[in-house]
C-alpha cells in the first residue's frame, strides 16, 4: 500500500500516511527470527523479513531464541 493520501489501491479508502515505519528483519532461514544485521524500515509487511529480530544464524532455521538448548558433545 502507498501511503500517499490517495485511494492508489483501488480499496474506496484513503491511504493514509505512515505514522512510524517498522523495522523488519531478513528471515532467510524461515524460523520467524530475523537478522539483526539486515533490516528494511518500512510500514507495511515486507516479503522475506519478519517484524522479531535475534536470530544468531539466519542460515539454520533449528538456531534462533525460541530454540530448546541441545548440548553438543
Amino acid at each position: 500500500m502507498c501511503h500517499d493520501g490517495y485511494d492508489t489501491d483501488t480499496d474506496t479508502d484513503v491511504d493514509t500516511a505512515c505514522p512510524e515505519p517498522t523495522s523488519w528483519y531478513a528471515d532467510d532461514d524461515g524460523d520467524g527470527f530475523g537478522d539483526d544485521d539486515a533490516i528494511v524500515a518500512s510500514c507495511d509487511p515486507v516479503e522475506g523479513h519478519v517484524a522479531e529480530p535475534g536470530d544468531c544464524d539466519d542460515a539454520a532455521a533449528d538456531v534462533n531464541p525460541m530454540a530448546i538448548e541441545v548440548a553438543r558433545p
